[in-house]
């Protein structure tokens, strides 16, 4: 979801600290677990504006991306009826072998103490005027266990208001925008995911 925000930390990496040990621990049966889920949807600044995403990251290196939205403006016919125009794209990418180890590192963050002691829900960092967004986040652990994050408002705070967040959660937000941006970039087109609702 292409919201109005900064998103970048210049993280070099997010790993350091992290105390988990090394290695994949999906077994081989376990390579198209899903391992972290996020569901996006944001109304405004306009009226009868909205938008969804859907993200979805799993064990093999695959991720698909579904959005949709609506525009800023609407038309009206001859009949007095209301429309506007709406846009859907949906993608899939699969990182190159080479690339692999990086699910490797993504599991070891997702599965660490400082992810795993992350609150189920955030306040809003301020009071919505004319935009309202949340971001629902689910992460799979290995095991089966998941962990549930909502966060509201987070592309809509300001650099000072994020400066209230846990680093491990502003990290965590950094990497879901770089996979959205990278399969974006290098996605093909491809059917939704199954459990992604979009004009819900």
């Amino acid at each position: 979801m292409k919201l109005p925000h900064v998103r970048r930390l210049s993280i070099v990496s997010i790993l350091i600290g992290a105390s988990v040990s090394a290695g994949n621990c999906y077994s081989q049966e376990n390579q198209h677990q899903l391992m972290i889920k996020v569901d996006q949807k944001s109304s405004g600044p306009f009226a009868g504006q909205r938008g969804s995403l859907c993200l979805r990251v799993y064990a093999s290196g695959r991720i698909t991306l579904s959005e949709w939205s609506t525009a800023a403006g609407s038309t009206v016919d001859k009949a007095g009826k209301e429309t506007r125009s709406e846009t859907t794209v949906n993608l899939e990418y699969s990182f190159p072998r080479e690339d692999l180890y990086r699910m490797s590192e993504l599991e070891e963050f997702l599965t660490s103490k400082a992810v795993q002691k992350l609150p189920a829900t955030f306040a809003r960092p301020h009071r919505p005027v004319d935009f309202f967004e949340t971001s629902e986040i689910q992460i799979t652990h290995p095991s089966g266990r998941s962990k549930k994050i909502s966060v509201p408002e987070y592309y809509a705070a300001s650099l000072v208001e994020r400066t209230k967040y846990p680093s491990v959660l502003l990290i965590l937000m950094d990497q879901l925008a770089r996979l959205e941006d990278e399969v974006t970039e290098k996605g093909k087109p491809a059917e939704p995911s199954a459990d992604c609702a979009l004009r819900e």
